[in-house]
């Protein structure tokens, strides 16, 4: 089986733009019909030009797998293309991946862990096509981590931070080809010795989407009101910029816009130990504040942004994992 590999970028790879929140409306999701605030970072993004006449897989720089049926991509006629497709894709898996691609991981007030996010799009030449009614495709997320209760999930981006909403209906192909008969049938059936030791064999999360644009592969941690609270920051720049909380123990971010040197961010799990901190990026400099809590009812926190180098930026990122 073959998955095409990234090809030539039709941009160039520019360096990253981190920091800002306020970017160029990016090209519409199929199915996104709403104005989105929230953008994709394009420095991310790869490249897969593929035949539509047979069946298409592509392979992401992190071990995502994508496989369209054939035939499955209409123009704005709705006609079936047989011309070569360019597919776009965004990985994102670690929390450094998150922050530096301005995503969060809630859903309402519900806090999620994630499992991969990626994103999606589709082009005849330069002009978005979109997935035939009805069409539904194979993704593979790799994973080192092995959950249960994984699902997909997709990205609304019609606010400043985005927010994900639970697809139901997806279907759950981890189920039928890593267990064959699925979870509760393995889990009734199985001795315990044998559960365990199929459950460590899974390296992938294999799921269904019948979207493109953002996708997440996460499971909804499981937490009562009563344990979560107010947290209040501020900071010493009243412009605005992003801040983030970032859980140590779960691959979990949430992130809010913050105007005039304050923000609140509500359903905060307690006892959770985490990393507050702010980024903004000025014409000169970058600037970068942090603090580490463990959120005790509400409460609130003070970041103090001081100037600080691209290079040390990304070191700081990379220890949020």
């Amino acid at each position: 089986m073959i998955f095409s590999q990234q090809s030539q970028l039709p941009i160039e790879r520019l360096k990253p733009d981190l920091y800002n929140i306020r970017k160029p409306a990016p090209p519409k999701a199929t199915g996104e019909t709403q104005r989105s605030s929230f953008s994709v970072n394009r420095a991310f993004l790869q490249s897969f030009t593929v035949s539509p006449r047979s069946t298409m897989r592509i392979k992401g720089e992190k071990g995502t797998k994508v496989i369209f049926p054939k035939q499955c991509f209409v123009d704005s006629t709705g006609s079936v293309i047989s011309s070569d497709i360019r597919i776009e894709m965004l990985e994102a898996y670690s929390k450094a991946d998150l922050v530096l691609n301005h995503l969060q991981t809630v859903c309402g007030e519900g806090l999620l862990e994630s499992g991969g996010t990626i994103y999606l799009n589709a082009y005849l030449n330069d002009t978005a096509v979109a997935l035939q009614e009805g069409t539904s495709f194979e993704i593979s997320f790799p994973t080192d981590d092995k959950q249960w209760d994984m699902s997909i999930f997709y990205g609304d981006t019609t606010r400043e931070e985005i927010n994900w909403i639970s697809n139901q209906a997806a279907g759950d192909y981890l189920r039928q080809n890593v267990f064959g008969g699925g979870f509760s049938t393995l889990f009734k059936r199985a001795p315990l010795r044998k559960k365990m030791r199929d459950y460590k064999k899974i390296d992938k999360y294999i799921r269904q989407s019948t979207r493109l644009g953002w996708i997440n592969c996460d499971r909804l941690i499981q937490i009562q009101n009563s344990e979560k609270f107010d947290l209040a920051v501020t900071v010493s720049d009243s412009s605005e910029l992003t801040v983030y909380l970032v859980f140590h123990a779960m691959n979990s971010v949430m992130s809010r816009f913050c105007r005039e040197g304050q923000t609140t961010f509500s359903y905060v799990p307690i006892n959770k130990p985490l990393t507050v901190f702010g980024i903004k990026q000025t014409s000169d400099n970058i600037l970068y504040g942090s603090k580490k809590i463990r959120l005790s009812e509400n409460q609130s926190v003070h970041l103090n942004l001081e100037p600080i180098s691209e290079s040390e930026l990304l070191a700081r990122m990379e220890e949020l994992d």
